[in-house]
């Protein structure tokens, strides 16, 4: 019989320390906000590829190829309401886990836009609730996106 590497062991492979250390600090902070699914979802191994069609087959995908229009700032404000709003509806009207996911990846992103590149916080969320969510995005997102919620998080800072 062929050794074949466990779920531990592919778990382990991918996911570096600062992703490990918030998956734990939530595991012991027993914290319950939705964004935690999304955020151990992002964690996966296949987390990019999931992002990569979550955000270009919902409301992001719209407007074109998700990191261009969302990481450089081609969207105007209106747009990046209307794939809030449409994220929300998407998100209480999904019929399982999968499409929540996908819906709330969408609209993290574009509050995260939002911020990044208008310093406006689009959603109904408080700072000090918000903020913490943002840098979480970061720790476990790609470094395209990373970088796009640490902007968002400083703006949300300097709002203050």
């Amino acid at each position: 019989m062929k050794d074949e590497p466990g779920i531990a062991q592919d778990f382990e492979s991918s996911v570096n320390p600062e992703q490990a250390s918030r998956l734990l600090r939530l595991a012991i902070s027993g914290s319950d906000r939705p964004v935690d699914d999304l955020l151990c979802r992002l964690a996966e191994s296949d987390s990019a590829a999931w992002l990569a069609e979550a955000l270009t087959a919902g409301p992001v995908g719209a407007f074109g190829s998700p990191p261009r229009v969302l990481c450089e700032g081609t969207l105007t404000l209106d747009q990046l309401l209307s794939i809030k709003k449409d994220s929300t509806a998407l998100a209480l009207k999904a019929r399982d886990q999968a499409a929540r996911l996908a819906a709330m990846a969408s609209y993290f992103f574009a509050v995260a836009a939002g911020l990044a590149h208008f310093g406006r916080n689009i959603s109904s969320r408080e700072r000090g609730h918000l903020e913490p969510m943002l840098l979480d995005l970061a720790a476990v997102t790609p470094e395209v996106w990373s970088k796009l919620f640490v902007h968002a998080a400083a703006a949300l800072s300097s709002e203050a």
